[in-house]
């Protein structure tokens, strides 16, 4: 079954969002305590570690997909390397996510830093109260610091905004599975 065959089923399943990874970068959410910036390096827009989801929806060619592979197939941007990847699809706790819309991501709050020349996410705050992030690019507020965003995305550092899983093992065939035996939770 193709990405849209599994992205269709996994909507049906419940499921709104999905993630193109290696298992490897799955082992941030195994850490004690992650720091998502680094004291030397700044700060920075996205945090630097976590497991990246994006919406399941509709596409530009009518199928039901992730919107991070609609935005690649659209932009012809790494096609092939995310093809080569494995799909978790996840739902959430949403009492452990924050959002694009908390007051403090304004100016003077608790979540934003200002650099010289820039208002950033003060990640390594947000860490110490929450599991993750849902950033939707549609909702903007005052300053703006969501603005690199391209798609409705969860970002988690922390297994425990998960509350149930699916993942689809790629064995660098482009997503082709003969049967259901493929699907499994991962963290079983």
């Amino acid at each position: 079954m193709n990405i849209f065959e599994i992205c269709k089923r996994m909507q049906a399943a419940g499921f709104e969002y999905g993630s193109i990874v290696e298992k490897n970068s799955l082992s941030v959410l195994g850490s004690e305590r992650i720091r998502l910036e680094e004291e030397d390096s700044g700060h920075f827009f996205k945090p630097l570690k976590g497991v990246w989801f994006s919406k399941i929806s509709e596409s530009v060619s009518d199928e039901i997909a992730l919107q991070w592979y609609d935005f690649v197939l659209e932009q012809d941007f790494c096609v092939r390397h995310y093809a080569m990847r494995s799909l978790l699809f996840a739902k959430f706790d949403k009492n452990r996510l924050t959002n694009n819309s908390d007051p403090r991501f304004r100016l003077g709050g608790a979540f934003v830093v200002k650099t010289d020349f820039l208002t950033v996410p003060h990640w390594n705050n947000v860490s110490a109260q929450y599991a993750g992030i849902h950033v939707d690019p549609c909702v903007r507020e005052a300053s703006d610091i969501f603005r690199t965003w391209d798609v409705d995305t969860v970002c988690i550092w922390d297994a425990s905004a998960m509350t149930e899983m699916r993942w689809f093992e790629n064995a660098g065939t482009s997503w082709t599975y003969n049967n259901d035996n493929n699907v499994h939770a991962i963290f079983d």
